[in-house]
Order: structure tokens, then C-alpha cells, then sequence
């Protein structure tokens, strides 16, 4: 027997099967490509498919015993969520990615009010897929771009419209997506009725505005997603009340202004990404009480000034990245606390100064990008110490000189070594054919 992709998740079988079909307009396909249509409008046809539906699912897994009434349909369905969908007022749990539905999202979700999960995503995968705790999303290496869609041909698929503001009514909600959908409009206010909120994921739609102050009565959100929008104007000091926040993405909108420095309160967060915007100012240096950051991306504003010493104390930090900024002095000293650094990339930021010989205290690096600043002084050392870098590109500052340190040929595992544009003098180190690995030296 073929195992469907579809499940109808409810932990009180009976009749809840048929009122829920009652609803909907089904298409399911199995491994074999044969076809499950359902066209529900009658008890008789309710009943055919509630048994053809009940055939494609081998086993109800343990975990979902007694878990409430949820419904899942993951299978490529197709059409628009029907008004009716307010009937289901029992439902705690409404899981609809995956598939290919469009349309606006009625008002009469808001009458769902025993909701805890909603998830309206377009895109393919499990259902915690849009949130970054339960799956690796595409968080660093990821840009702007509107997400992925359900369609093909680049023909992006999903829900339009705006948020509707019933959406407020469900005060029981903890997690909620609505993401990578075709969205537009503001962020409702009401959305700060949520109070019971963890997880918010909003993240590749084309919402505008400021985001809602009503959304700082959102204590107990631990994640929060809205990046690839175009949201703007500043970011509300306010965000200081989500201390529970262990996820902020922000990437890839139009917010200007500085960084509130009430950043500095939210101790418990690990990701904190708000790159491509027309941000400026200073980095605060609040962000040094942000101890438990492993990611901190930056890239692609306008800040000023030095990089705060207090990063020193971000001894868990993994990825740095604050490229194409408009940064000034030294790379601080205090780097060389940061030893769980695998990934730091400051190129293009206008950094001046040596290269901290405590660099070579960061033996977990794989990636140092410091190309295109105005950096000057000799190569330390210390570099021959980071066994596992892979990629060194310092071209483009024009300052480094002296000779090549013989040590750097220690670094066997490097890949990429990006070193012209500046004024070096003397002979390639013969060390260096221990770099077995290169692919790219210039």
C-alpha cells in the first residue's frame, strides 16, 4: 500500500472526519500518481472519502494520540480556503503548508478561537519548517529574494491580500506562520492581542509599515521572523520587551535609524540578523551584553564608527558578519576572547589598522574576510595557528606590506587565499605548497 503525503490528524475520529471534509475540496495524489477527488457537499460523498482518505494512512503516530483536533493536508491542494472554515470551531491545530492554495485568507479564521497552531506557509517541508529551532532554515547564507512560493517556473503561489485583523480573536494562539505568501498591507495592531505567542513567522510577503507598538505586549515570543518584506521606518525601542526572544530576523526590509540600544535586553537571544536596510549610526555597544549570540549579521547599512570592544565578551558568538558598512578604526583586540568564532567577515567597511595578532587565538575559524578596508602593517604570525581556515581574503586594503610569514603555510586546509592589491614585498613562502587544497591564490 502506498503511504499519502495527506494526513487528517484528529484525535476524535468519528464524526469530526465529516464535518471537517465537509468543507473542503480535496485532490490527493499518491506514489502511483493515481487520484483521490472529494467535492464534499453530501454525507454519501463525505463518507467515500472519509474511507479512501482513511486507506491512504497506514498508522496514526503515538505522539498524536490525545493531542486535541488538528488538521493536517499536505499533498499539493489547490483553490482557496472556504469561508466555511469557521465552522471548525473545536480545531486547535491548523497545519495547510505545503500545498499550492491561494486566494485571501478569510476573515473567519478569527473564529477558529481554540487555535494554538496555525501555519498558512506555502513552502514545502514539515510544518515547524518556518521556524529556525526545529529545522535549519536558510538563515546566514540566505538574501532577499521573496522567498521560494509553492509554484514552479519562478510563478510564485500563495495567499494574498492583507493579514486579517480577526486574526487578533485568537488569544490562544503560541505559534503562528503566514509566511512566504504574496501578503500585503501593514502588520494589523491586532495582531498584539496574541499574548500567548512564541512564534511568529511572517518572514518573505510584501507587508509594509512600522511594525505595530501594540506588538511589545508580546512577552513570551521566543522567535520572531520578518524578514524579506519591505517594512520601514525605525525600529521601535520597544523590541526591549521580548526577553524571552532566542530568534530576531529583521534581514532584508527598508527600516532606517539606529539600533535601538534596548537591544541589549534581550540577553537571551542566539540569532540576531538585521542586514540590507538603510540603517545607520553607531553599533550600540549594549549588544556586548548579548553573551549567548552565536549569529550577529549586520551586512549592508550604513552604520559608522568602531566596532564596539564589548564584542569581546561574546565568547559564544560563531558568525560574525557586518560587510558594506561605513565603519572606522581598529579591529579591537578584545576579538581574541571570542574563541568560538568560526566565521568572521568584515570586508568593504573602511577598518583601519593592524591585523590583531589574536586572531591566532580563534583556532575554530574557517573564514576571515577583511578585503577592501583600508587595513596596513605586516601579516601576524598567529594566522599559522587557525589549522582549520579555509578562506583568507585579505586583497584590496593596498597597506598590508612586509613579508609573508612562512607560518601562514601551517593553514593546509586553506582554499581560498585572496592577497593582491596590496604591497607585499619578497618571495612566496616555499611552505605554502602545503596547501594542497587551494583552488584560488591571488
Amino acid at each position: 500500500m502506498s503511504i499519502f503525503r495527506c494526513y487528517l490528524l484528529i484525535s476524535n475520529i468519528s464524526s469530526f472526519i465529516i464535518t471537517a471534509l465537509a468543507v473542503w475540496a480535496i485532490v490527493v495524489r499518491n506514489n502511483n500518481n493515481s487520484r483521490i477527488k472529494g467535492v464534499v457537499g453530501s454525507n454519501s460523498s463525505s463518507r467515500r472519502l472519509q474511507e479512501e482518505c482513511c486507506r491512504c494512512i497506514c498508522e496514526w503516530p503515538d505522539e498524536l494520540q490525545g493531542c486535541g483536533q488538528s488538521i493536517t493536508f499536505g499533498n499539493e491542494i489547490s483553490g482557496e480556503i472556504p469561508r466555511s472554515i469557521g465552522d471548525l470551531t473545536h480545531l486547535t491545530s491548523l497545519r495547510l503548508n505545503s500545498n499550492r492554495l491561494s486566494g485571501e485568507i478569510p476573515d473567519e479564521i478569527g473564529e477558529l478561537t481554540n487555535l494554538i497552531y496555525l501555519n498558512l506557509w506555502t513552502g514545502y517541508g514539515a510544518a515547524e519548517n518556518a521556524f529556525s529551532t526545529e529545522v535549519a532554515r536558510p538563515s546566514i547564507m540566505k538574501r532577499c529574494g521573496r522567498g521560494s512560493g509553492a509554484g514552479t517556473g519562478g510563478d510564485k503561489i500563495g495567499f494574498d491580500g492583507t493579514i486579517p485583523t480577526t486574526i487578533g480573536l485568537l488569544t490562544n494562539l503560541r505559534f503562528l506562520t503566514l509566511a512566504d505568501n504574496l501578503l500585503e498591507g501593514t502588520i494589523p495592531t491586532e495582531m498584539g492581542r496574541l499574548s500567548a505567542l512564541l512564534k511568529l513567522a511572517l518572514w518573505s510577503n510584501d507587508l509594509e509599515g512600522p511594525i505595530p507598538d501594540e506588538l511589545r505586549r508580546l512577552t513570551n515570543m521566543i522567535e520572531i521572523y520578518l524578514d524579506d518584506n519591505d517594512l520601514g521606518e525605525e525600529i521601535t525601542p520597544d523590541v526591549g520587551s521580548w526577553t524571552k526572544l532566542t530568534h530576531l530576523d529583521f534581514r532584508c526590509n527598508d527600516f532606517t535609524g539606529a539600533i535601538p540600544s534596548q537591544f541589549g535586553l534581550l540577553t537571551k537571544l542566539t540569532e540576531l540578523n538585521i542586514p540590507a536596510q538603510e540603517m545607520t549610526g553607531t553599533i550600540p555597544t549594549e549588544l556586548g551584553q548579548l553573551t549567548r549570540l552565536t549569529t550577529l549579521e549586520l551586512s549592508s547599512n550604513e552604520f559608522t564608527g568602531r566596532i564596539p570592544t564589548e564584542f569581546g565578551n561574546l565568547v559564544n558568538l560563531r558568525w560574525l558578519d557586518i560587510p558594506a558598512n561605513r565603519l572606522s578604526g581598529p579591529i579591537p583586540t578584545e576579538v581574541g576572547r571570542m574563541r568560538s568564532m568560526e566565521w568572521f567577515d568584515i570586508p568593504n567597511s573602511n577598518l583601519e589598522g593592524e591585523i590583531p595578532s589574536e586572531f591566532g587565538l580563534l583556532t575554530k575559524l574557517t573564514h576571515i574576510s577583511l578585503k577592501n578596508n583600508e587595513l596596513d602593517g605586516p601579516l601576524p604570525r598567529e594566522l599559522g595557528l587557525l589549522t582549520n581556515l579555509k578562506i583568507l581574503e585579505l586583497s584590496g586594503n593596498e597597506r598590508l606590506d612586509g613579508r609573508l610569514p612562512t607560518e601562514l603555510g601551517n593553514c593546509r586546509n586553506l582554499e581560498i587565499l585572496e592577497l593582491y592589491s596590496n604591497d607585499f614585498e619578497g618571495r612566496i613562502p616555499t611552505e605554502y605548497d602545503n596547501m594542497r587544497d587551494l583552488s584560488r591564490f591571488w
